[in-house]
């Protein structure tokens, strides 16, 4: 769950049930306002008090912010790995064309593939970060045909019409793999985080060294692959 204004009423009762729980002050908030209000700062003071006060890294605050919503609802594996790849935007290998550098090499260690081609190894490295166990990857989890072939209880086919945010793409005839940020026409163009790939359409799509934001298309896409922990 993403801290965005619609979703404040959902905080708000979050809120109102974690005071409850654990006996403290429930000022009265009026759940279904969009506005984090008077009642609803003096509730989020309580509580990240005492969350802080039992162990938990939180700042104690009044404001609605991503730490309080994290804290209130346990991320899902789809928004942990959607925020861990939008720190890696911008990463690239050093030096150029060697499938090398000090990042790149954290993706690889996931997937043991040094000095390889990392776009699979980007994915690994998210979805190992959200909390996919490293035993559920593909057995060749760096090969993107391995990703494309692979059927397993965690890792399973979809249809291009059913491909949703935080589905893999298989790309450019198992060349290539992205993941998807946002559907823009089901079923036909999707919106990507991808590594080793080039930020323009005159650099190597499956070989340009950076981590990227990009726009696929279905014409491209081999297979799409869904996974959950």
């Amino acid at each position: 769950m993403n801290a965005t204004a619609t979703n404040i009423p959902r905080a708000k009762a979050k809120l109102r049930d974690y005071l409850r729980a654990h006996g403290l002050d429930v000022p009265n908030m009026t759940i279904a306002s969009p506005i984090w209000g008077t009642a609803a700062r003096k509730a989020a003071w309580r509580a990240t008090g005492h969350m802080r006060s039992h162990g938990k890294a939180i700042a104690q605050s009044t404001h609605y912010t991503q730490y309080l919503v994290d804290a209130l609802f346990l991320p899902t594996f789809v928004e942990r790995q959607q925020r861990i790849l939008a720190r890696e935007v911008g990463v690239c290998e050093h030096p150029a064309g060697s499938n090398d550098g000090d990042r790149v090499r954290d993706y690889q260690a996931v997937t043991g593939a040094y000095k390889q081609p990392w776009c699979a190894s980007l994915v690994c490295f998210a979805d190992v970060e959200a909390g996919l166990h490293r035993s559920q990857l593909p057995r060749l989890p760096a090969y993107v045909p391995a990703w494309a072939s692979c059927a397993t209880a965690h890792i399973k086919s979809v249809s291009k019409l059913a491909a949703r945010r935080g589905d893999h793409l298989c790309l450019f005839g198992n060349g290539h793999i992205e993941t998807i940020t946002r559907v823009i026409v089901p079923g036909l163009i999707f919106a990507t985080i991808g590594g080793n790939t080039a930020p323009d359409s005159g650099g190597s799509q499956s070989n340009g060294g950076m981590v990227c934001r990009k726009t696929r298309y279905a014409r491209d896409v081999s297979a799409v692959k869904r996974v959950r922990p």
